[in-house]
């Protein structure tokens, strides 16, 4: 802190090449190789935005890679919540076929097209059992669209059973 202030203008004279050359040699010690191997095992989700952060903070400045990284990230993490919404079993045994679906952890609007399709694609006769117990959160659009589905299944001879299913108060209009 000293040299900073009574030295300044002799550390002016360095060149900022110099200073380049010690913050990349500080930079590679602190990226341990162990570090990118790691984060390689942790697979492709996690390892592409690390690589994108460090490569755009080398390119860029670190506010820059950093927030890079952060889209990057939300991408794959949105992603990764579009696939995994829900699991159905078919029991093909029983008669009238039970379809029991299962929500996952996290169920939001980004799930509403693909569990409409796949209630719509129901086959008359059918038990459905949609299960909520694994889910920690469920969108009011998808408790909107199980609920509905569960009010016109009965045109269809469709039975629907609710497990932990929470109760929807209807559209936001009303």
């Amino acid at each position: 802190m000293l040299s900073v202030i009574l030295l300044a203008s002799i550390l002016n004279k360095i060149p900022l090449a110099c200073l380049a050359a010690v913050l990349l040699v500080v930079g590679y010690k602190l990226a341990k190789v162990s570090l990118f191997k790691q984060m390689f095992k942790l697979g492709w989700e996690q390892f592409i935005p690390f690589i994108i952060t460090v490569v755009a903070i080398q390119f860029s400045d670190l506010l820059k890679g950093i927030a890079l990284g952060m889209v990057v990230a939300i991408f794959y993490i949105l992603r990764a919540n579009y696939r995994r919404d829900y699991l159905i079993h078919q029991d093909k045994q029983k008669e009238g076929g039970l379809i029991t679906i299962r929500l996952t952890e996290h169920v939001t609007f980004l799930n509403k097209g693909s569990l409409a399709i796949k209630l719509s694609e129901i086959e008359n006769g059918s038990t459905v059992i949609i299960d909520g117990s694994n889910a920690h959160y469920i969108d009011l659009d998808i408790l909107e669209i199980i609920y509905n589905f569960k009010e016109t299944s009965t045109a269809k001879n469709i039975h629907v059973e609710l497990v932990h299913v929470p109760a929807f108060r209807g559209s936001f209009g009303h």
